[in-house]
């Protein structure tokens, strides 16, 4: 099994690895940290590092989902992923599954990552200049949806029902994941027991 401080170690510096990048390649903004995706490593950091299973759990489907739709939006919009953010991201998926393997899953983190990202939106909307790079897609109508929703108010609610759909499918999958090759050592109290009483 993977250490936990180097799992630790490297999500940390993932996180900054994508910093650096946004930064010093694309010149970008300081509002641009709110994006869920560029959270997801660092949250995965803490998680390891406190031995948290629910953090743990809830960063591997935040991180598994903001890569997916990363992937999607630069698909929709005819680009190919760049090098660097590519391995960015997929270092911090592969990170994910290294840490659910080794700490355990949480079966009730598909709901936990919801609301966090339900939070996250909610504060991003109130970030005015996160409108500007359109930050964790809450500000518009992602661009190809218009026909089907005019304004943005139904959109937001087609995609809160749909991340709750994604944050179940990626947790069941990350779950069963886990359950194969997980270690019978606890870390933390907040991994859920398996035992009936």
């Amino acid at each position: 099994m993977v250490s936990r401080v180097l799992l630790a170690s490297g999500a940390f510096a993932v996180w900054v690895a994508h910093v650096l990048v946004m930064w010093l390649v694309y010149d970008g903004s300081a509002y641009e940290l709110l994006w869920a995706c560029h959270l997801a490593p660092l949250l995965l950091a803490l998680g390891i590092a406190l031995g948290s299973v629910s953090l743990t759990s809830v960063a591997a489907i935040w991180t598994t989902l903001g890569t997916t739709m990363w992937l999607g939006n630069l698909l929709a919009l005819g680009r190919a992923p760049e090098p660097t953010p590519l391995l960015i991201h997929a270092g911090t998926v592969g990170l994910a599954i290294a840490a659910v393997r080794t700490i355990g899953w949480d079966p009730r983190a598909w709901w936990r990552a919801s609301l966090a990202l339900f939070v996250l939106a909610s504060l991003t909307r109130l970030v005015p200049g996160a409108a500007r790079y359109d930050v964790n897609l809450v500000f518009r109508v992602w661009p190809g949806f218009e026909p089907v929703f005019p304004h943005v108010v139904p959109f937001l609610m087609f995609v809160a029902v749909m991340i709750v759909i994604a944050t179940y499918v990626i947790g069941r999958a990350l779950g069963q994941l886990a359950r194969g090759e997980v270690s019978s050592r606890s870390w933390s109290r907040s991994r859920p027991s398996s035992r009936t009483t």
